[in-house]
């Protein structure tokens, strides 16, 4: 997915974790593309690992957090942060989900719901317990990248359920256990200061 999104000049979007996500990451950069990485731990901290100033320097790859440089990883702050990322990509690809359950399943079957792009689900080896159920929920079953370069290309899903807006800056991200799942995404357009 990652050298996809190089190849196509698309930039990677991801929460940075261990896992699915530093792969893609990987991927991307090592491909020349560019990497956003939206953090629900300690911006700080990750930007101590010299790979990653060394990316950030380089103007390919862009480190943030929604949340205070210095906060910790949080079973909430990866759920909101989770939000950022599937509502900032064309096209998500989940490789490995629970089933309804964790973040990256409430992700997947939000953006669904929502329309925050198309979404992909990995149906090939490695995939998770919950893949089946987001393809029947509507994400598009991949097991090449051939298959996810489809998906890209069709045209983009229609929104069945509109975005409520908050009517209230009180509301608190709802809190669910962390799953140790993932998906990347490719985000829309280009991104100068940097996938």
């Amino acid at each position: 997915v990652g050298r996809l999104a190089a190849r196509r000049g698309l930039p990677l979007v991801s929460g940075g974790a261990r896992g699915v996500d530093q792969l893609a990451m990987d991927a991307a950069f090592e491909a020349g593309g560019a990497v956003v990485g939206i953090l629900a731990e300690s911006l700080s901290r990750k930007l101590k690992c010299p790979d990653v100033r060394r990316a950030v320097y380089d103007g390919a790859t862009v480190m943030c957090t929604p949340y205070s440089p210095d906060a910790p990883f949080s079973p909430g702050n990866a759920m909101g942060r989770n939000k950022l990322i599937y509502a900032q990509a064309a096209l998500t690809v989940v490789i490995a989900s629970d089933t309804g359950t964790g973040g990256t399943w409430s992700g997947a079957t939000e953006a669904l719901k929502r329309g925050f792009g198309a979404v992909a689900v990995w149906r090939g080896d490695g995939e998770g317990p919950g893949n089946e159920s987001l393809q029947q929920l509507g994400a598009a079953p991949v097991s090449s990248i051939e298959d996810i370069e489809s998906v890209l290309d069709a045209p983009p899903p229609v929104i069945t359920e509109p975005s409520p807006v908050p009517n209230s800056s009180r509301s608190s991200p709802k809190r669910c256990p962390a799953s140790g799942r993932g998906a990347a995404g490719l985000a829309r357009g280009s991104m100068p200061l940097s996938r």
